[in-house]
């Protein structure tokens, strides 16, 4: 009868790197199923992509030059948000939706170490330069808390956070009604 129908989940997709200076563009992977945002790379050249595919979510790890593969092997779900926790530890999501964990994966084996329970849906993950503190956005607040675990402590309102490279400082997103604002905690 004409009509077309066509699955977003088999639409592919690629990580590029561009050099600000030059304005050159390389691509680095290239995936065939549908990536979800917030590639993370890692200090070894590999990088970390959330993907979705027909089989659920999964974080993928694309070494340079090789066909991505899965980072946690394991038959549960892992998705963003996901964050470097200083050189040797990953901080990712992992399980059902309605029971999902925050997961410590090492990155050279990535098996995963500790599971951490969230009281609530996390928005957005960020460590600080010496991978010892986590920053969890959830529910308006961004709070704090030891990688290997232990109790959150509130910090400040906002939607997410990233932790600026070159001054350590936390850097907040505020989603407000007429407008987004940046503050640093």
């Amino acid at each position: 009868n004409g009509e077309v129908f066509a699955s977003l989940m088999s639409r592919p997709g690629e990580i590029v790197e561009a050099d600000e200076r030059t304005g050159i563009v390389d691509r680095l992977v290239r995936f065939s199923t549908f990536i979800s945002a917030g590639a993370l790379p890692m200090a070894d050249g590999r990088v970390l992509v959330p993907a979705i595919a027909s089989t659920g979510n999964s974080v993928m790890v694309a070494p340079p030059g090789r066909d991505p593969y899965r980072f946690v092997q394991t038959n549960e779900q892992t998705f963003g948000p996901l964050t470097l926790l200083g050189a040797d530890r990953v901080a990712m999501m992992i399980g059902k939706p309605e029971a999902r964990e925050i997961a410590i994966v090492a990155v050279d084996t990535g098996s995963v170490l500790k599971r951490i329970k969230p009281a609530a849906e996390v928005l957005s993950l960020a460590a600080s330069p010496d991978g010892r503190t986590l920053y969890v956005a959830s529910s308006g607040t961004v709070s704090a808390m030891p990688a290997d675990g232990g109790p959150l402590t509130t910090i400040c309102a906002g939607d997410s956070a990233a932790v600026d490279p070159a001054t350590g400082d936390l850097i907040v997103k505020r989603l407000e009604k007429e407008r987004i604002r940046l503050f640093r905690c």
